[in-house]
């Protein structure tokens, strides 16, 4: 956490809390603060949770000196002592309330006046990780030990059951399932403000480190993945939203950087490829059959590449794929000299898809076919005809 200008790390017992003050070498951060698993900072005074000693305690320090652990103002809690968990992080929802994350339970720390009082939220629902939890929008989004996303506002649990604002779906369950189970308390989050998105690096499979995330869009209300780019255990922001992640080799990596296509973070790098492949839409009726007549693509064009649409009905993808160059069909404005370069190509291309084919679930996928390549789908229209239900004669 960051506080006075200066760096502070908190990594649990026996490591003490370190500061950096943006130049030199880190130094053990002056005082006695405790040695807890995690930290943080709001309304100006220092958090330090879960020591060796006292798992369900937090520890405050006084108004603006995170190195004084004892004087007037500080202050320790115990989050429901004894009830076998333990305390596993902690994030502000709003200017005097600090939700207080274990493993089974939420409570709520109100930050007014010192010593803070807390209280129970909710019962048999909690945190999974230290890193697990990303404060968004008057809401923490938070990944439990079951390995499942859910949010809260303080005043109820969103999930899949209770979409609400936040429109959480759960419909990857195998996705969530597919991951290394002994491993969902290393889940690391991070919120990308630029694309307005919640990104969980975890372990997937047998991976015994970080290689995979998943991504919920908080726009568009629908989950991504990334196989490749997020292999990270820690994450931090800068101001201005720039995101950098702590990678196993000792290293820091810029993320979500513009025009790069490779994972610098590999010992190898691989080119990213995007791909976007839809569920099996049945368009709320799973009885009618279903046609798709046509579908009318748009993208940005591009200076080389190939963009490939498939599609398919009734759990057979991509029964028929098409291919489409992404280039503009002329020079573009402002990038060839005036009366030598032949005008008419477009920044936007538009492609009518005839399409054929029916059934009771309909599927698409839109893919970059030439690795390394940039790509961008502006978006896709597709009428859909539904017939009456199929009639079984014996």
């Amino acid at each position: 956490f960051v506080m006075n200008n200066n760096v502070h790390f908190v990594g649990g017992a026996p490591d003490a809390p370190l500061v950096w003050p943006g130049s030199g070498n880190l130094a053990a951060l002056g005082g006695s603060p405790p040695s807890g698993n995690f930290g943080l900072t709001h309304n100006r005074r220092a958090f330090i949770g879960n020591t060796a000693a006292n798992p369900s305690r937090i520890a405050w320090s006084i108004l603006g000196d995170p190195t004084d652990w004892s004087g007037t103002g500080s202050g320790t809690q115990d989050i429901q002592e004894g009830d076998g968990d333990t305390l596993v992080t902690a994030l502000p929802l709003t200017v005097n309330h600090l939700i207080c994350f274990k493993q089974n339970s939420i409570h709520d720390l109100i930050t007014t006046t010192s010593p803070f009082p807390t209280f129970p939220l909710f019962r048999d629902v909690g945190c999974a990780g230290k890193f697990a939890a990303v404060a968004v929008g008057g809401f923490i989004y938070f990944i439990t030990p079951q390995g499942r996303m859910k949010a809260t506002d303080g005043s109820r649990i969103y999930d899949s059951s209770l979409p609400g604002p936040t429109g959480i779906t759960d419909k990857i369950d195998d996705v969530w399932d597919g991951l290394n189970q002994c491993r969902i308390q290393y889940i690391c989050g991070v919120y990308n403000k630029r694309l307005h998105q919640i990104i969980w690096s975890c372990s997937n499979g047998s991976a015994t480190t970080n290689d995979y995330s998943i991504v919920w869009d908080l726009t568009r209300r629908a989950w991504l993945r990334h196989p490749k780019g997020y292999d990270m255990n820690v994450y931090t922001l800068d101001q201005d939203g720039t995101i950098y992640g702590g990678s196993y080799d000792g290293v820091i990596y810029q993320q979500d950087k513009a025009s790069t296509f490779t994972d610098a973070s590999e010992t190898s790098p691989g080119a990213i490829s995007a791909y976007l492949t839809s569920g099996w839409i049945d368009a709320e009726s799973q009885l009618n059959m279903k046609a798709v007549p046509y579908g009318d693509l748009s993208f940005t064009a591009q200076t080389t590449g190939t963009i490939e649409f498939g599609y398919g009905y009734d759990f057979e993808s991509n029964q028929t794929i098409d291919n489409f160059s992404m280039q503009a069909s002329g020079d573009k404005w402002d990038q060839f000299l005036w009366d030598v370069g032949v005008w008419g190509g477009q920044t936007d291309i538009s492609k009518f898809i005839h399409m054929k084919g029916r059934g009771k679930y309909f599927q698409f996928m839109i893919r970059n076919k030439t690795a390394s390549e940039q790509m961008s789908v502006n978006g896709i229209e597709f009428p859909v005809k539904t017939g009456p239900p199929a009639v079984l004669n014996s």
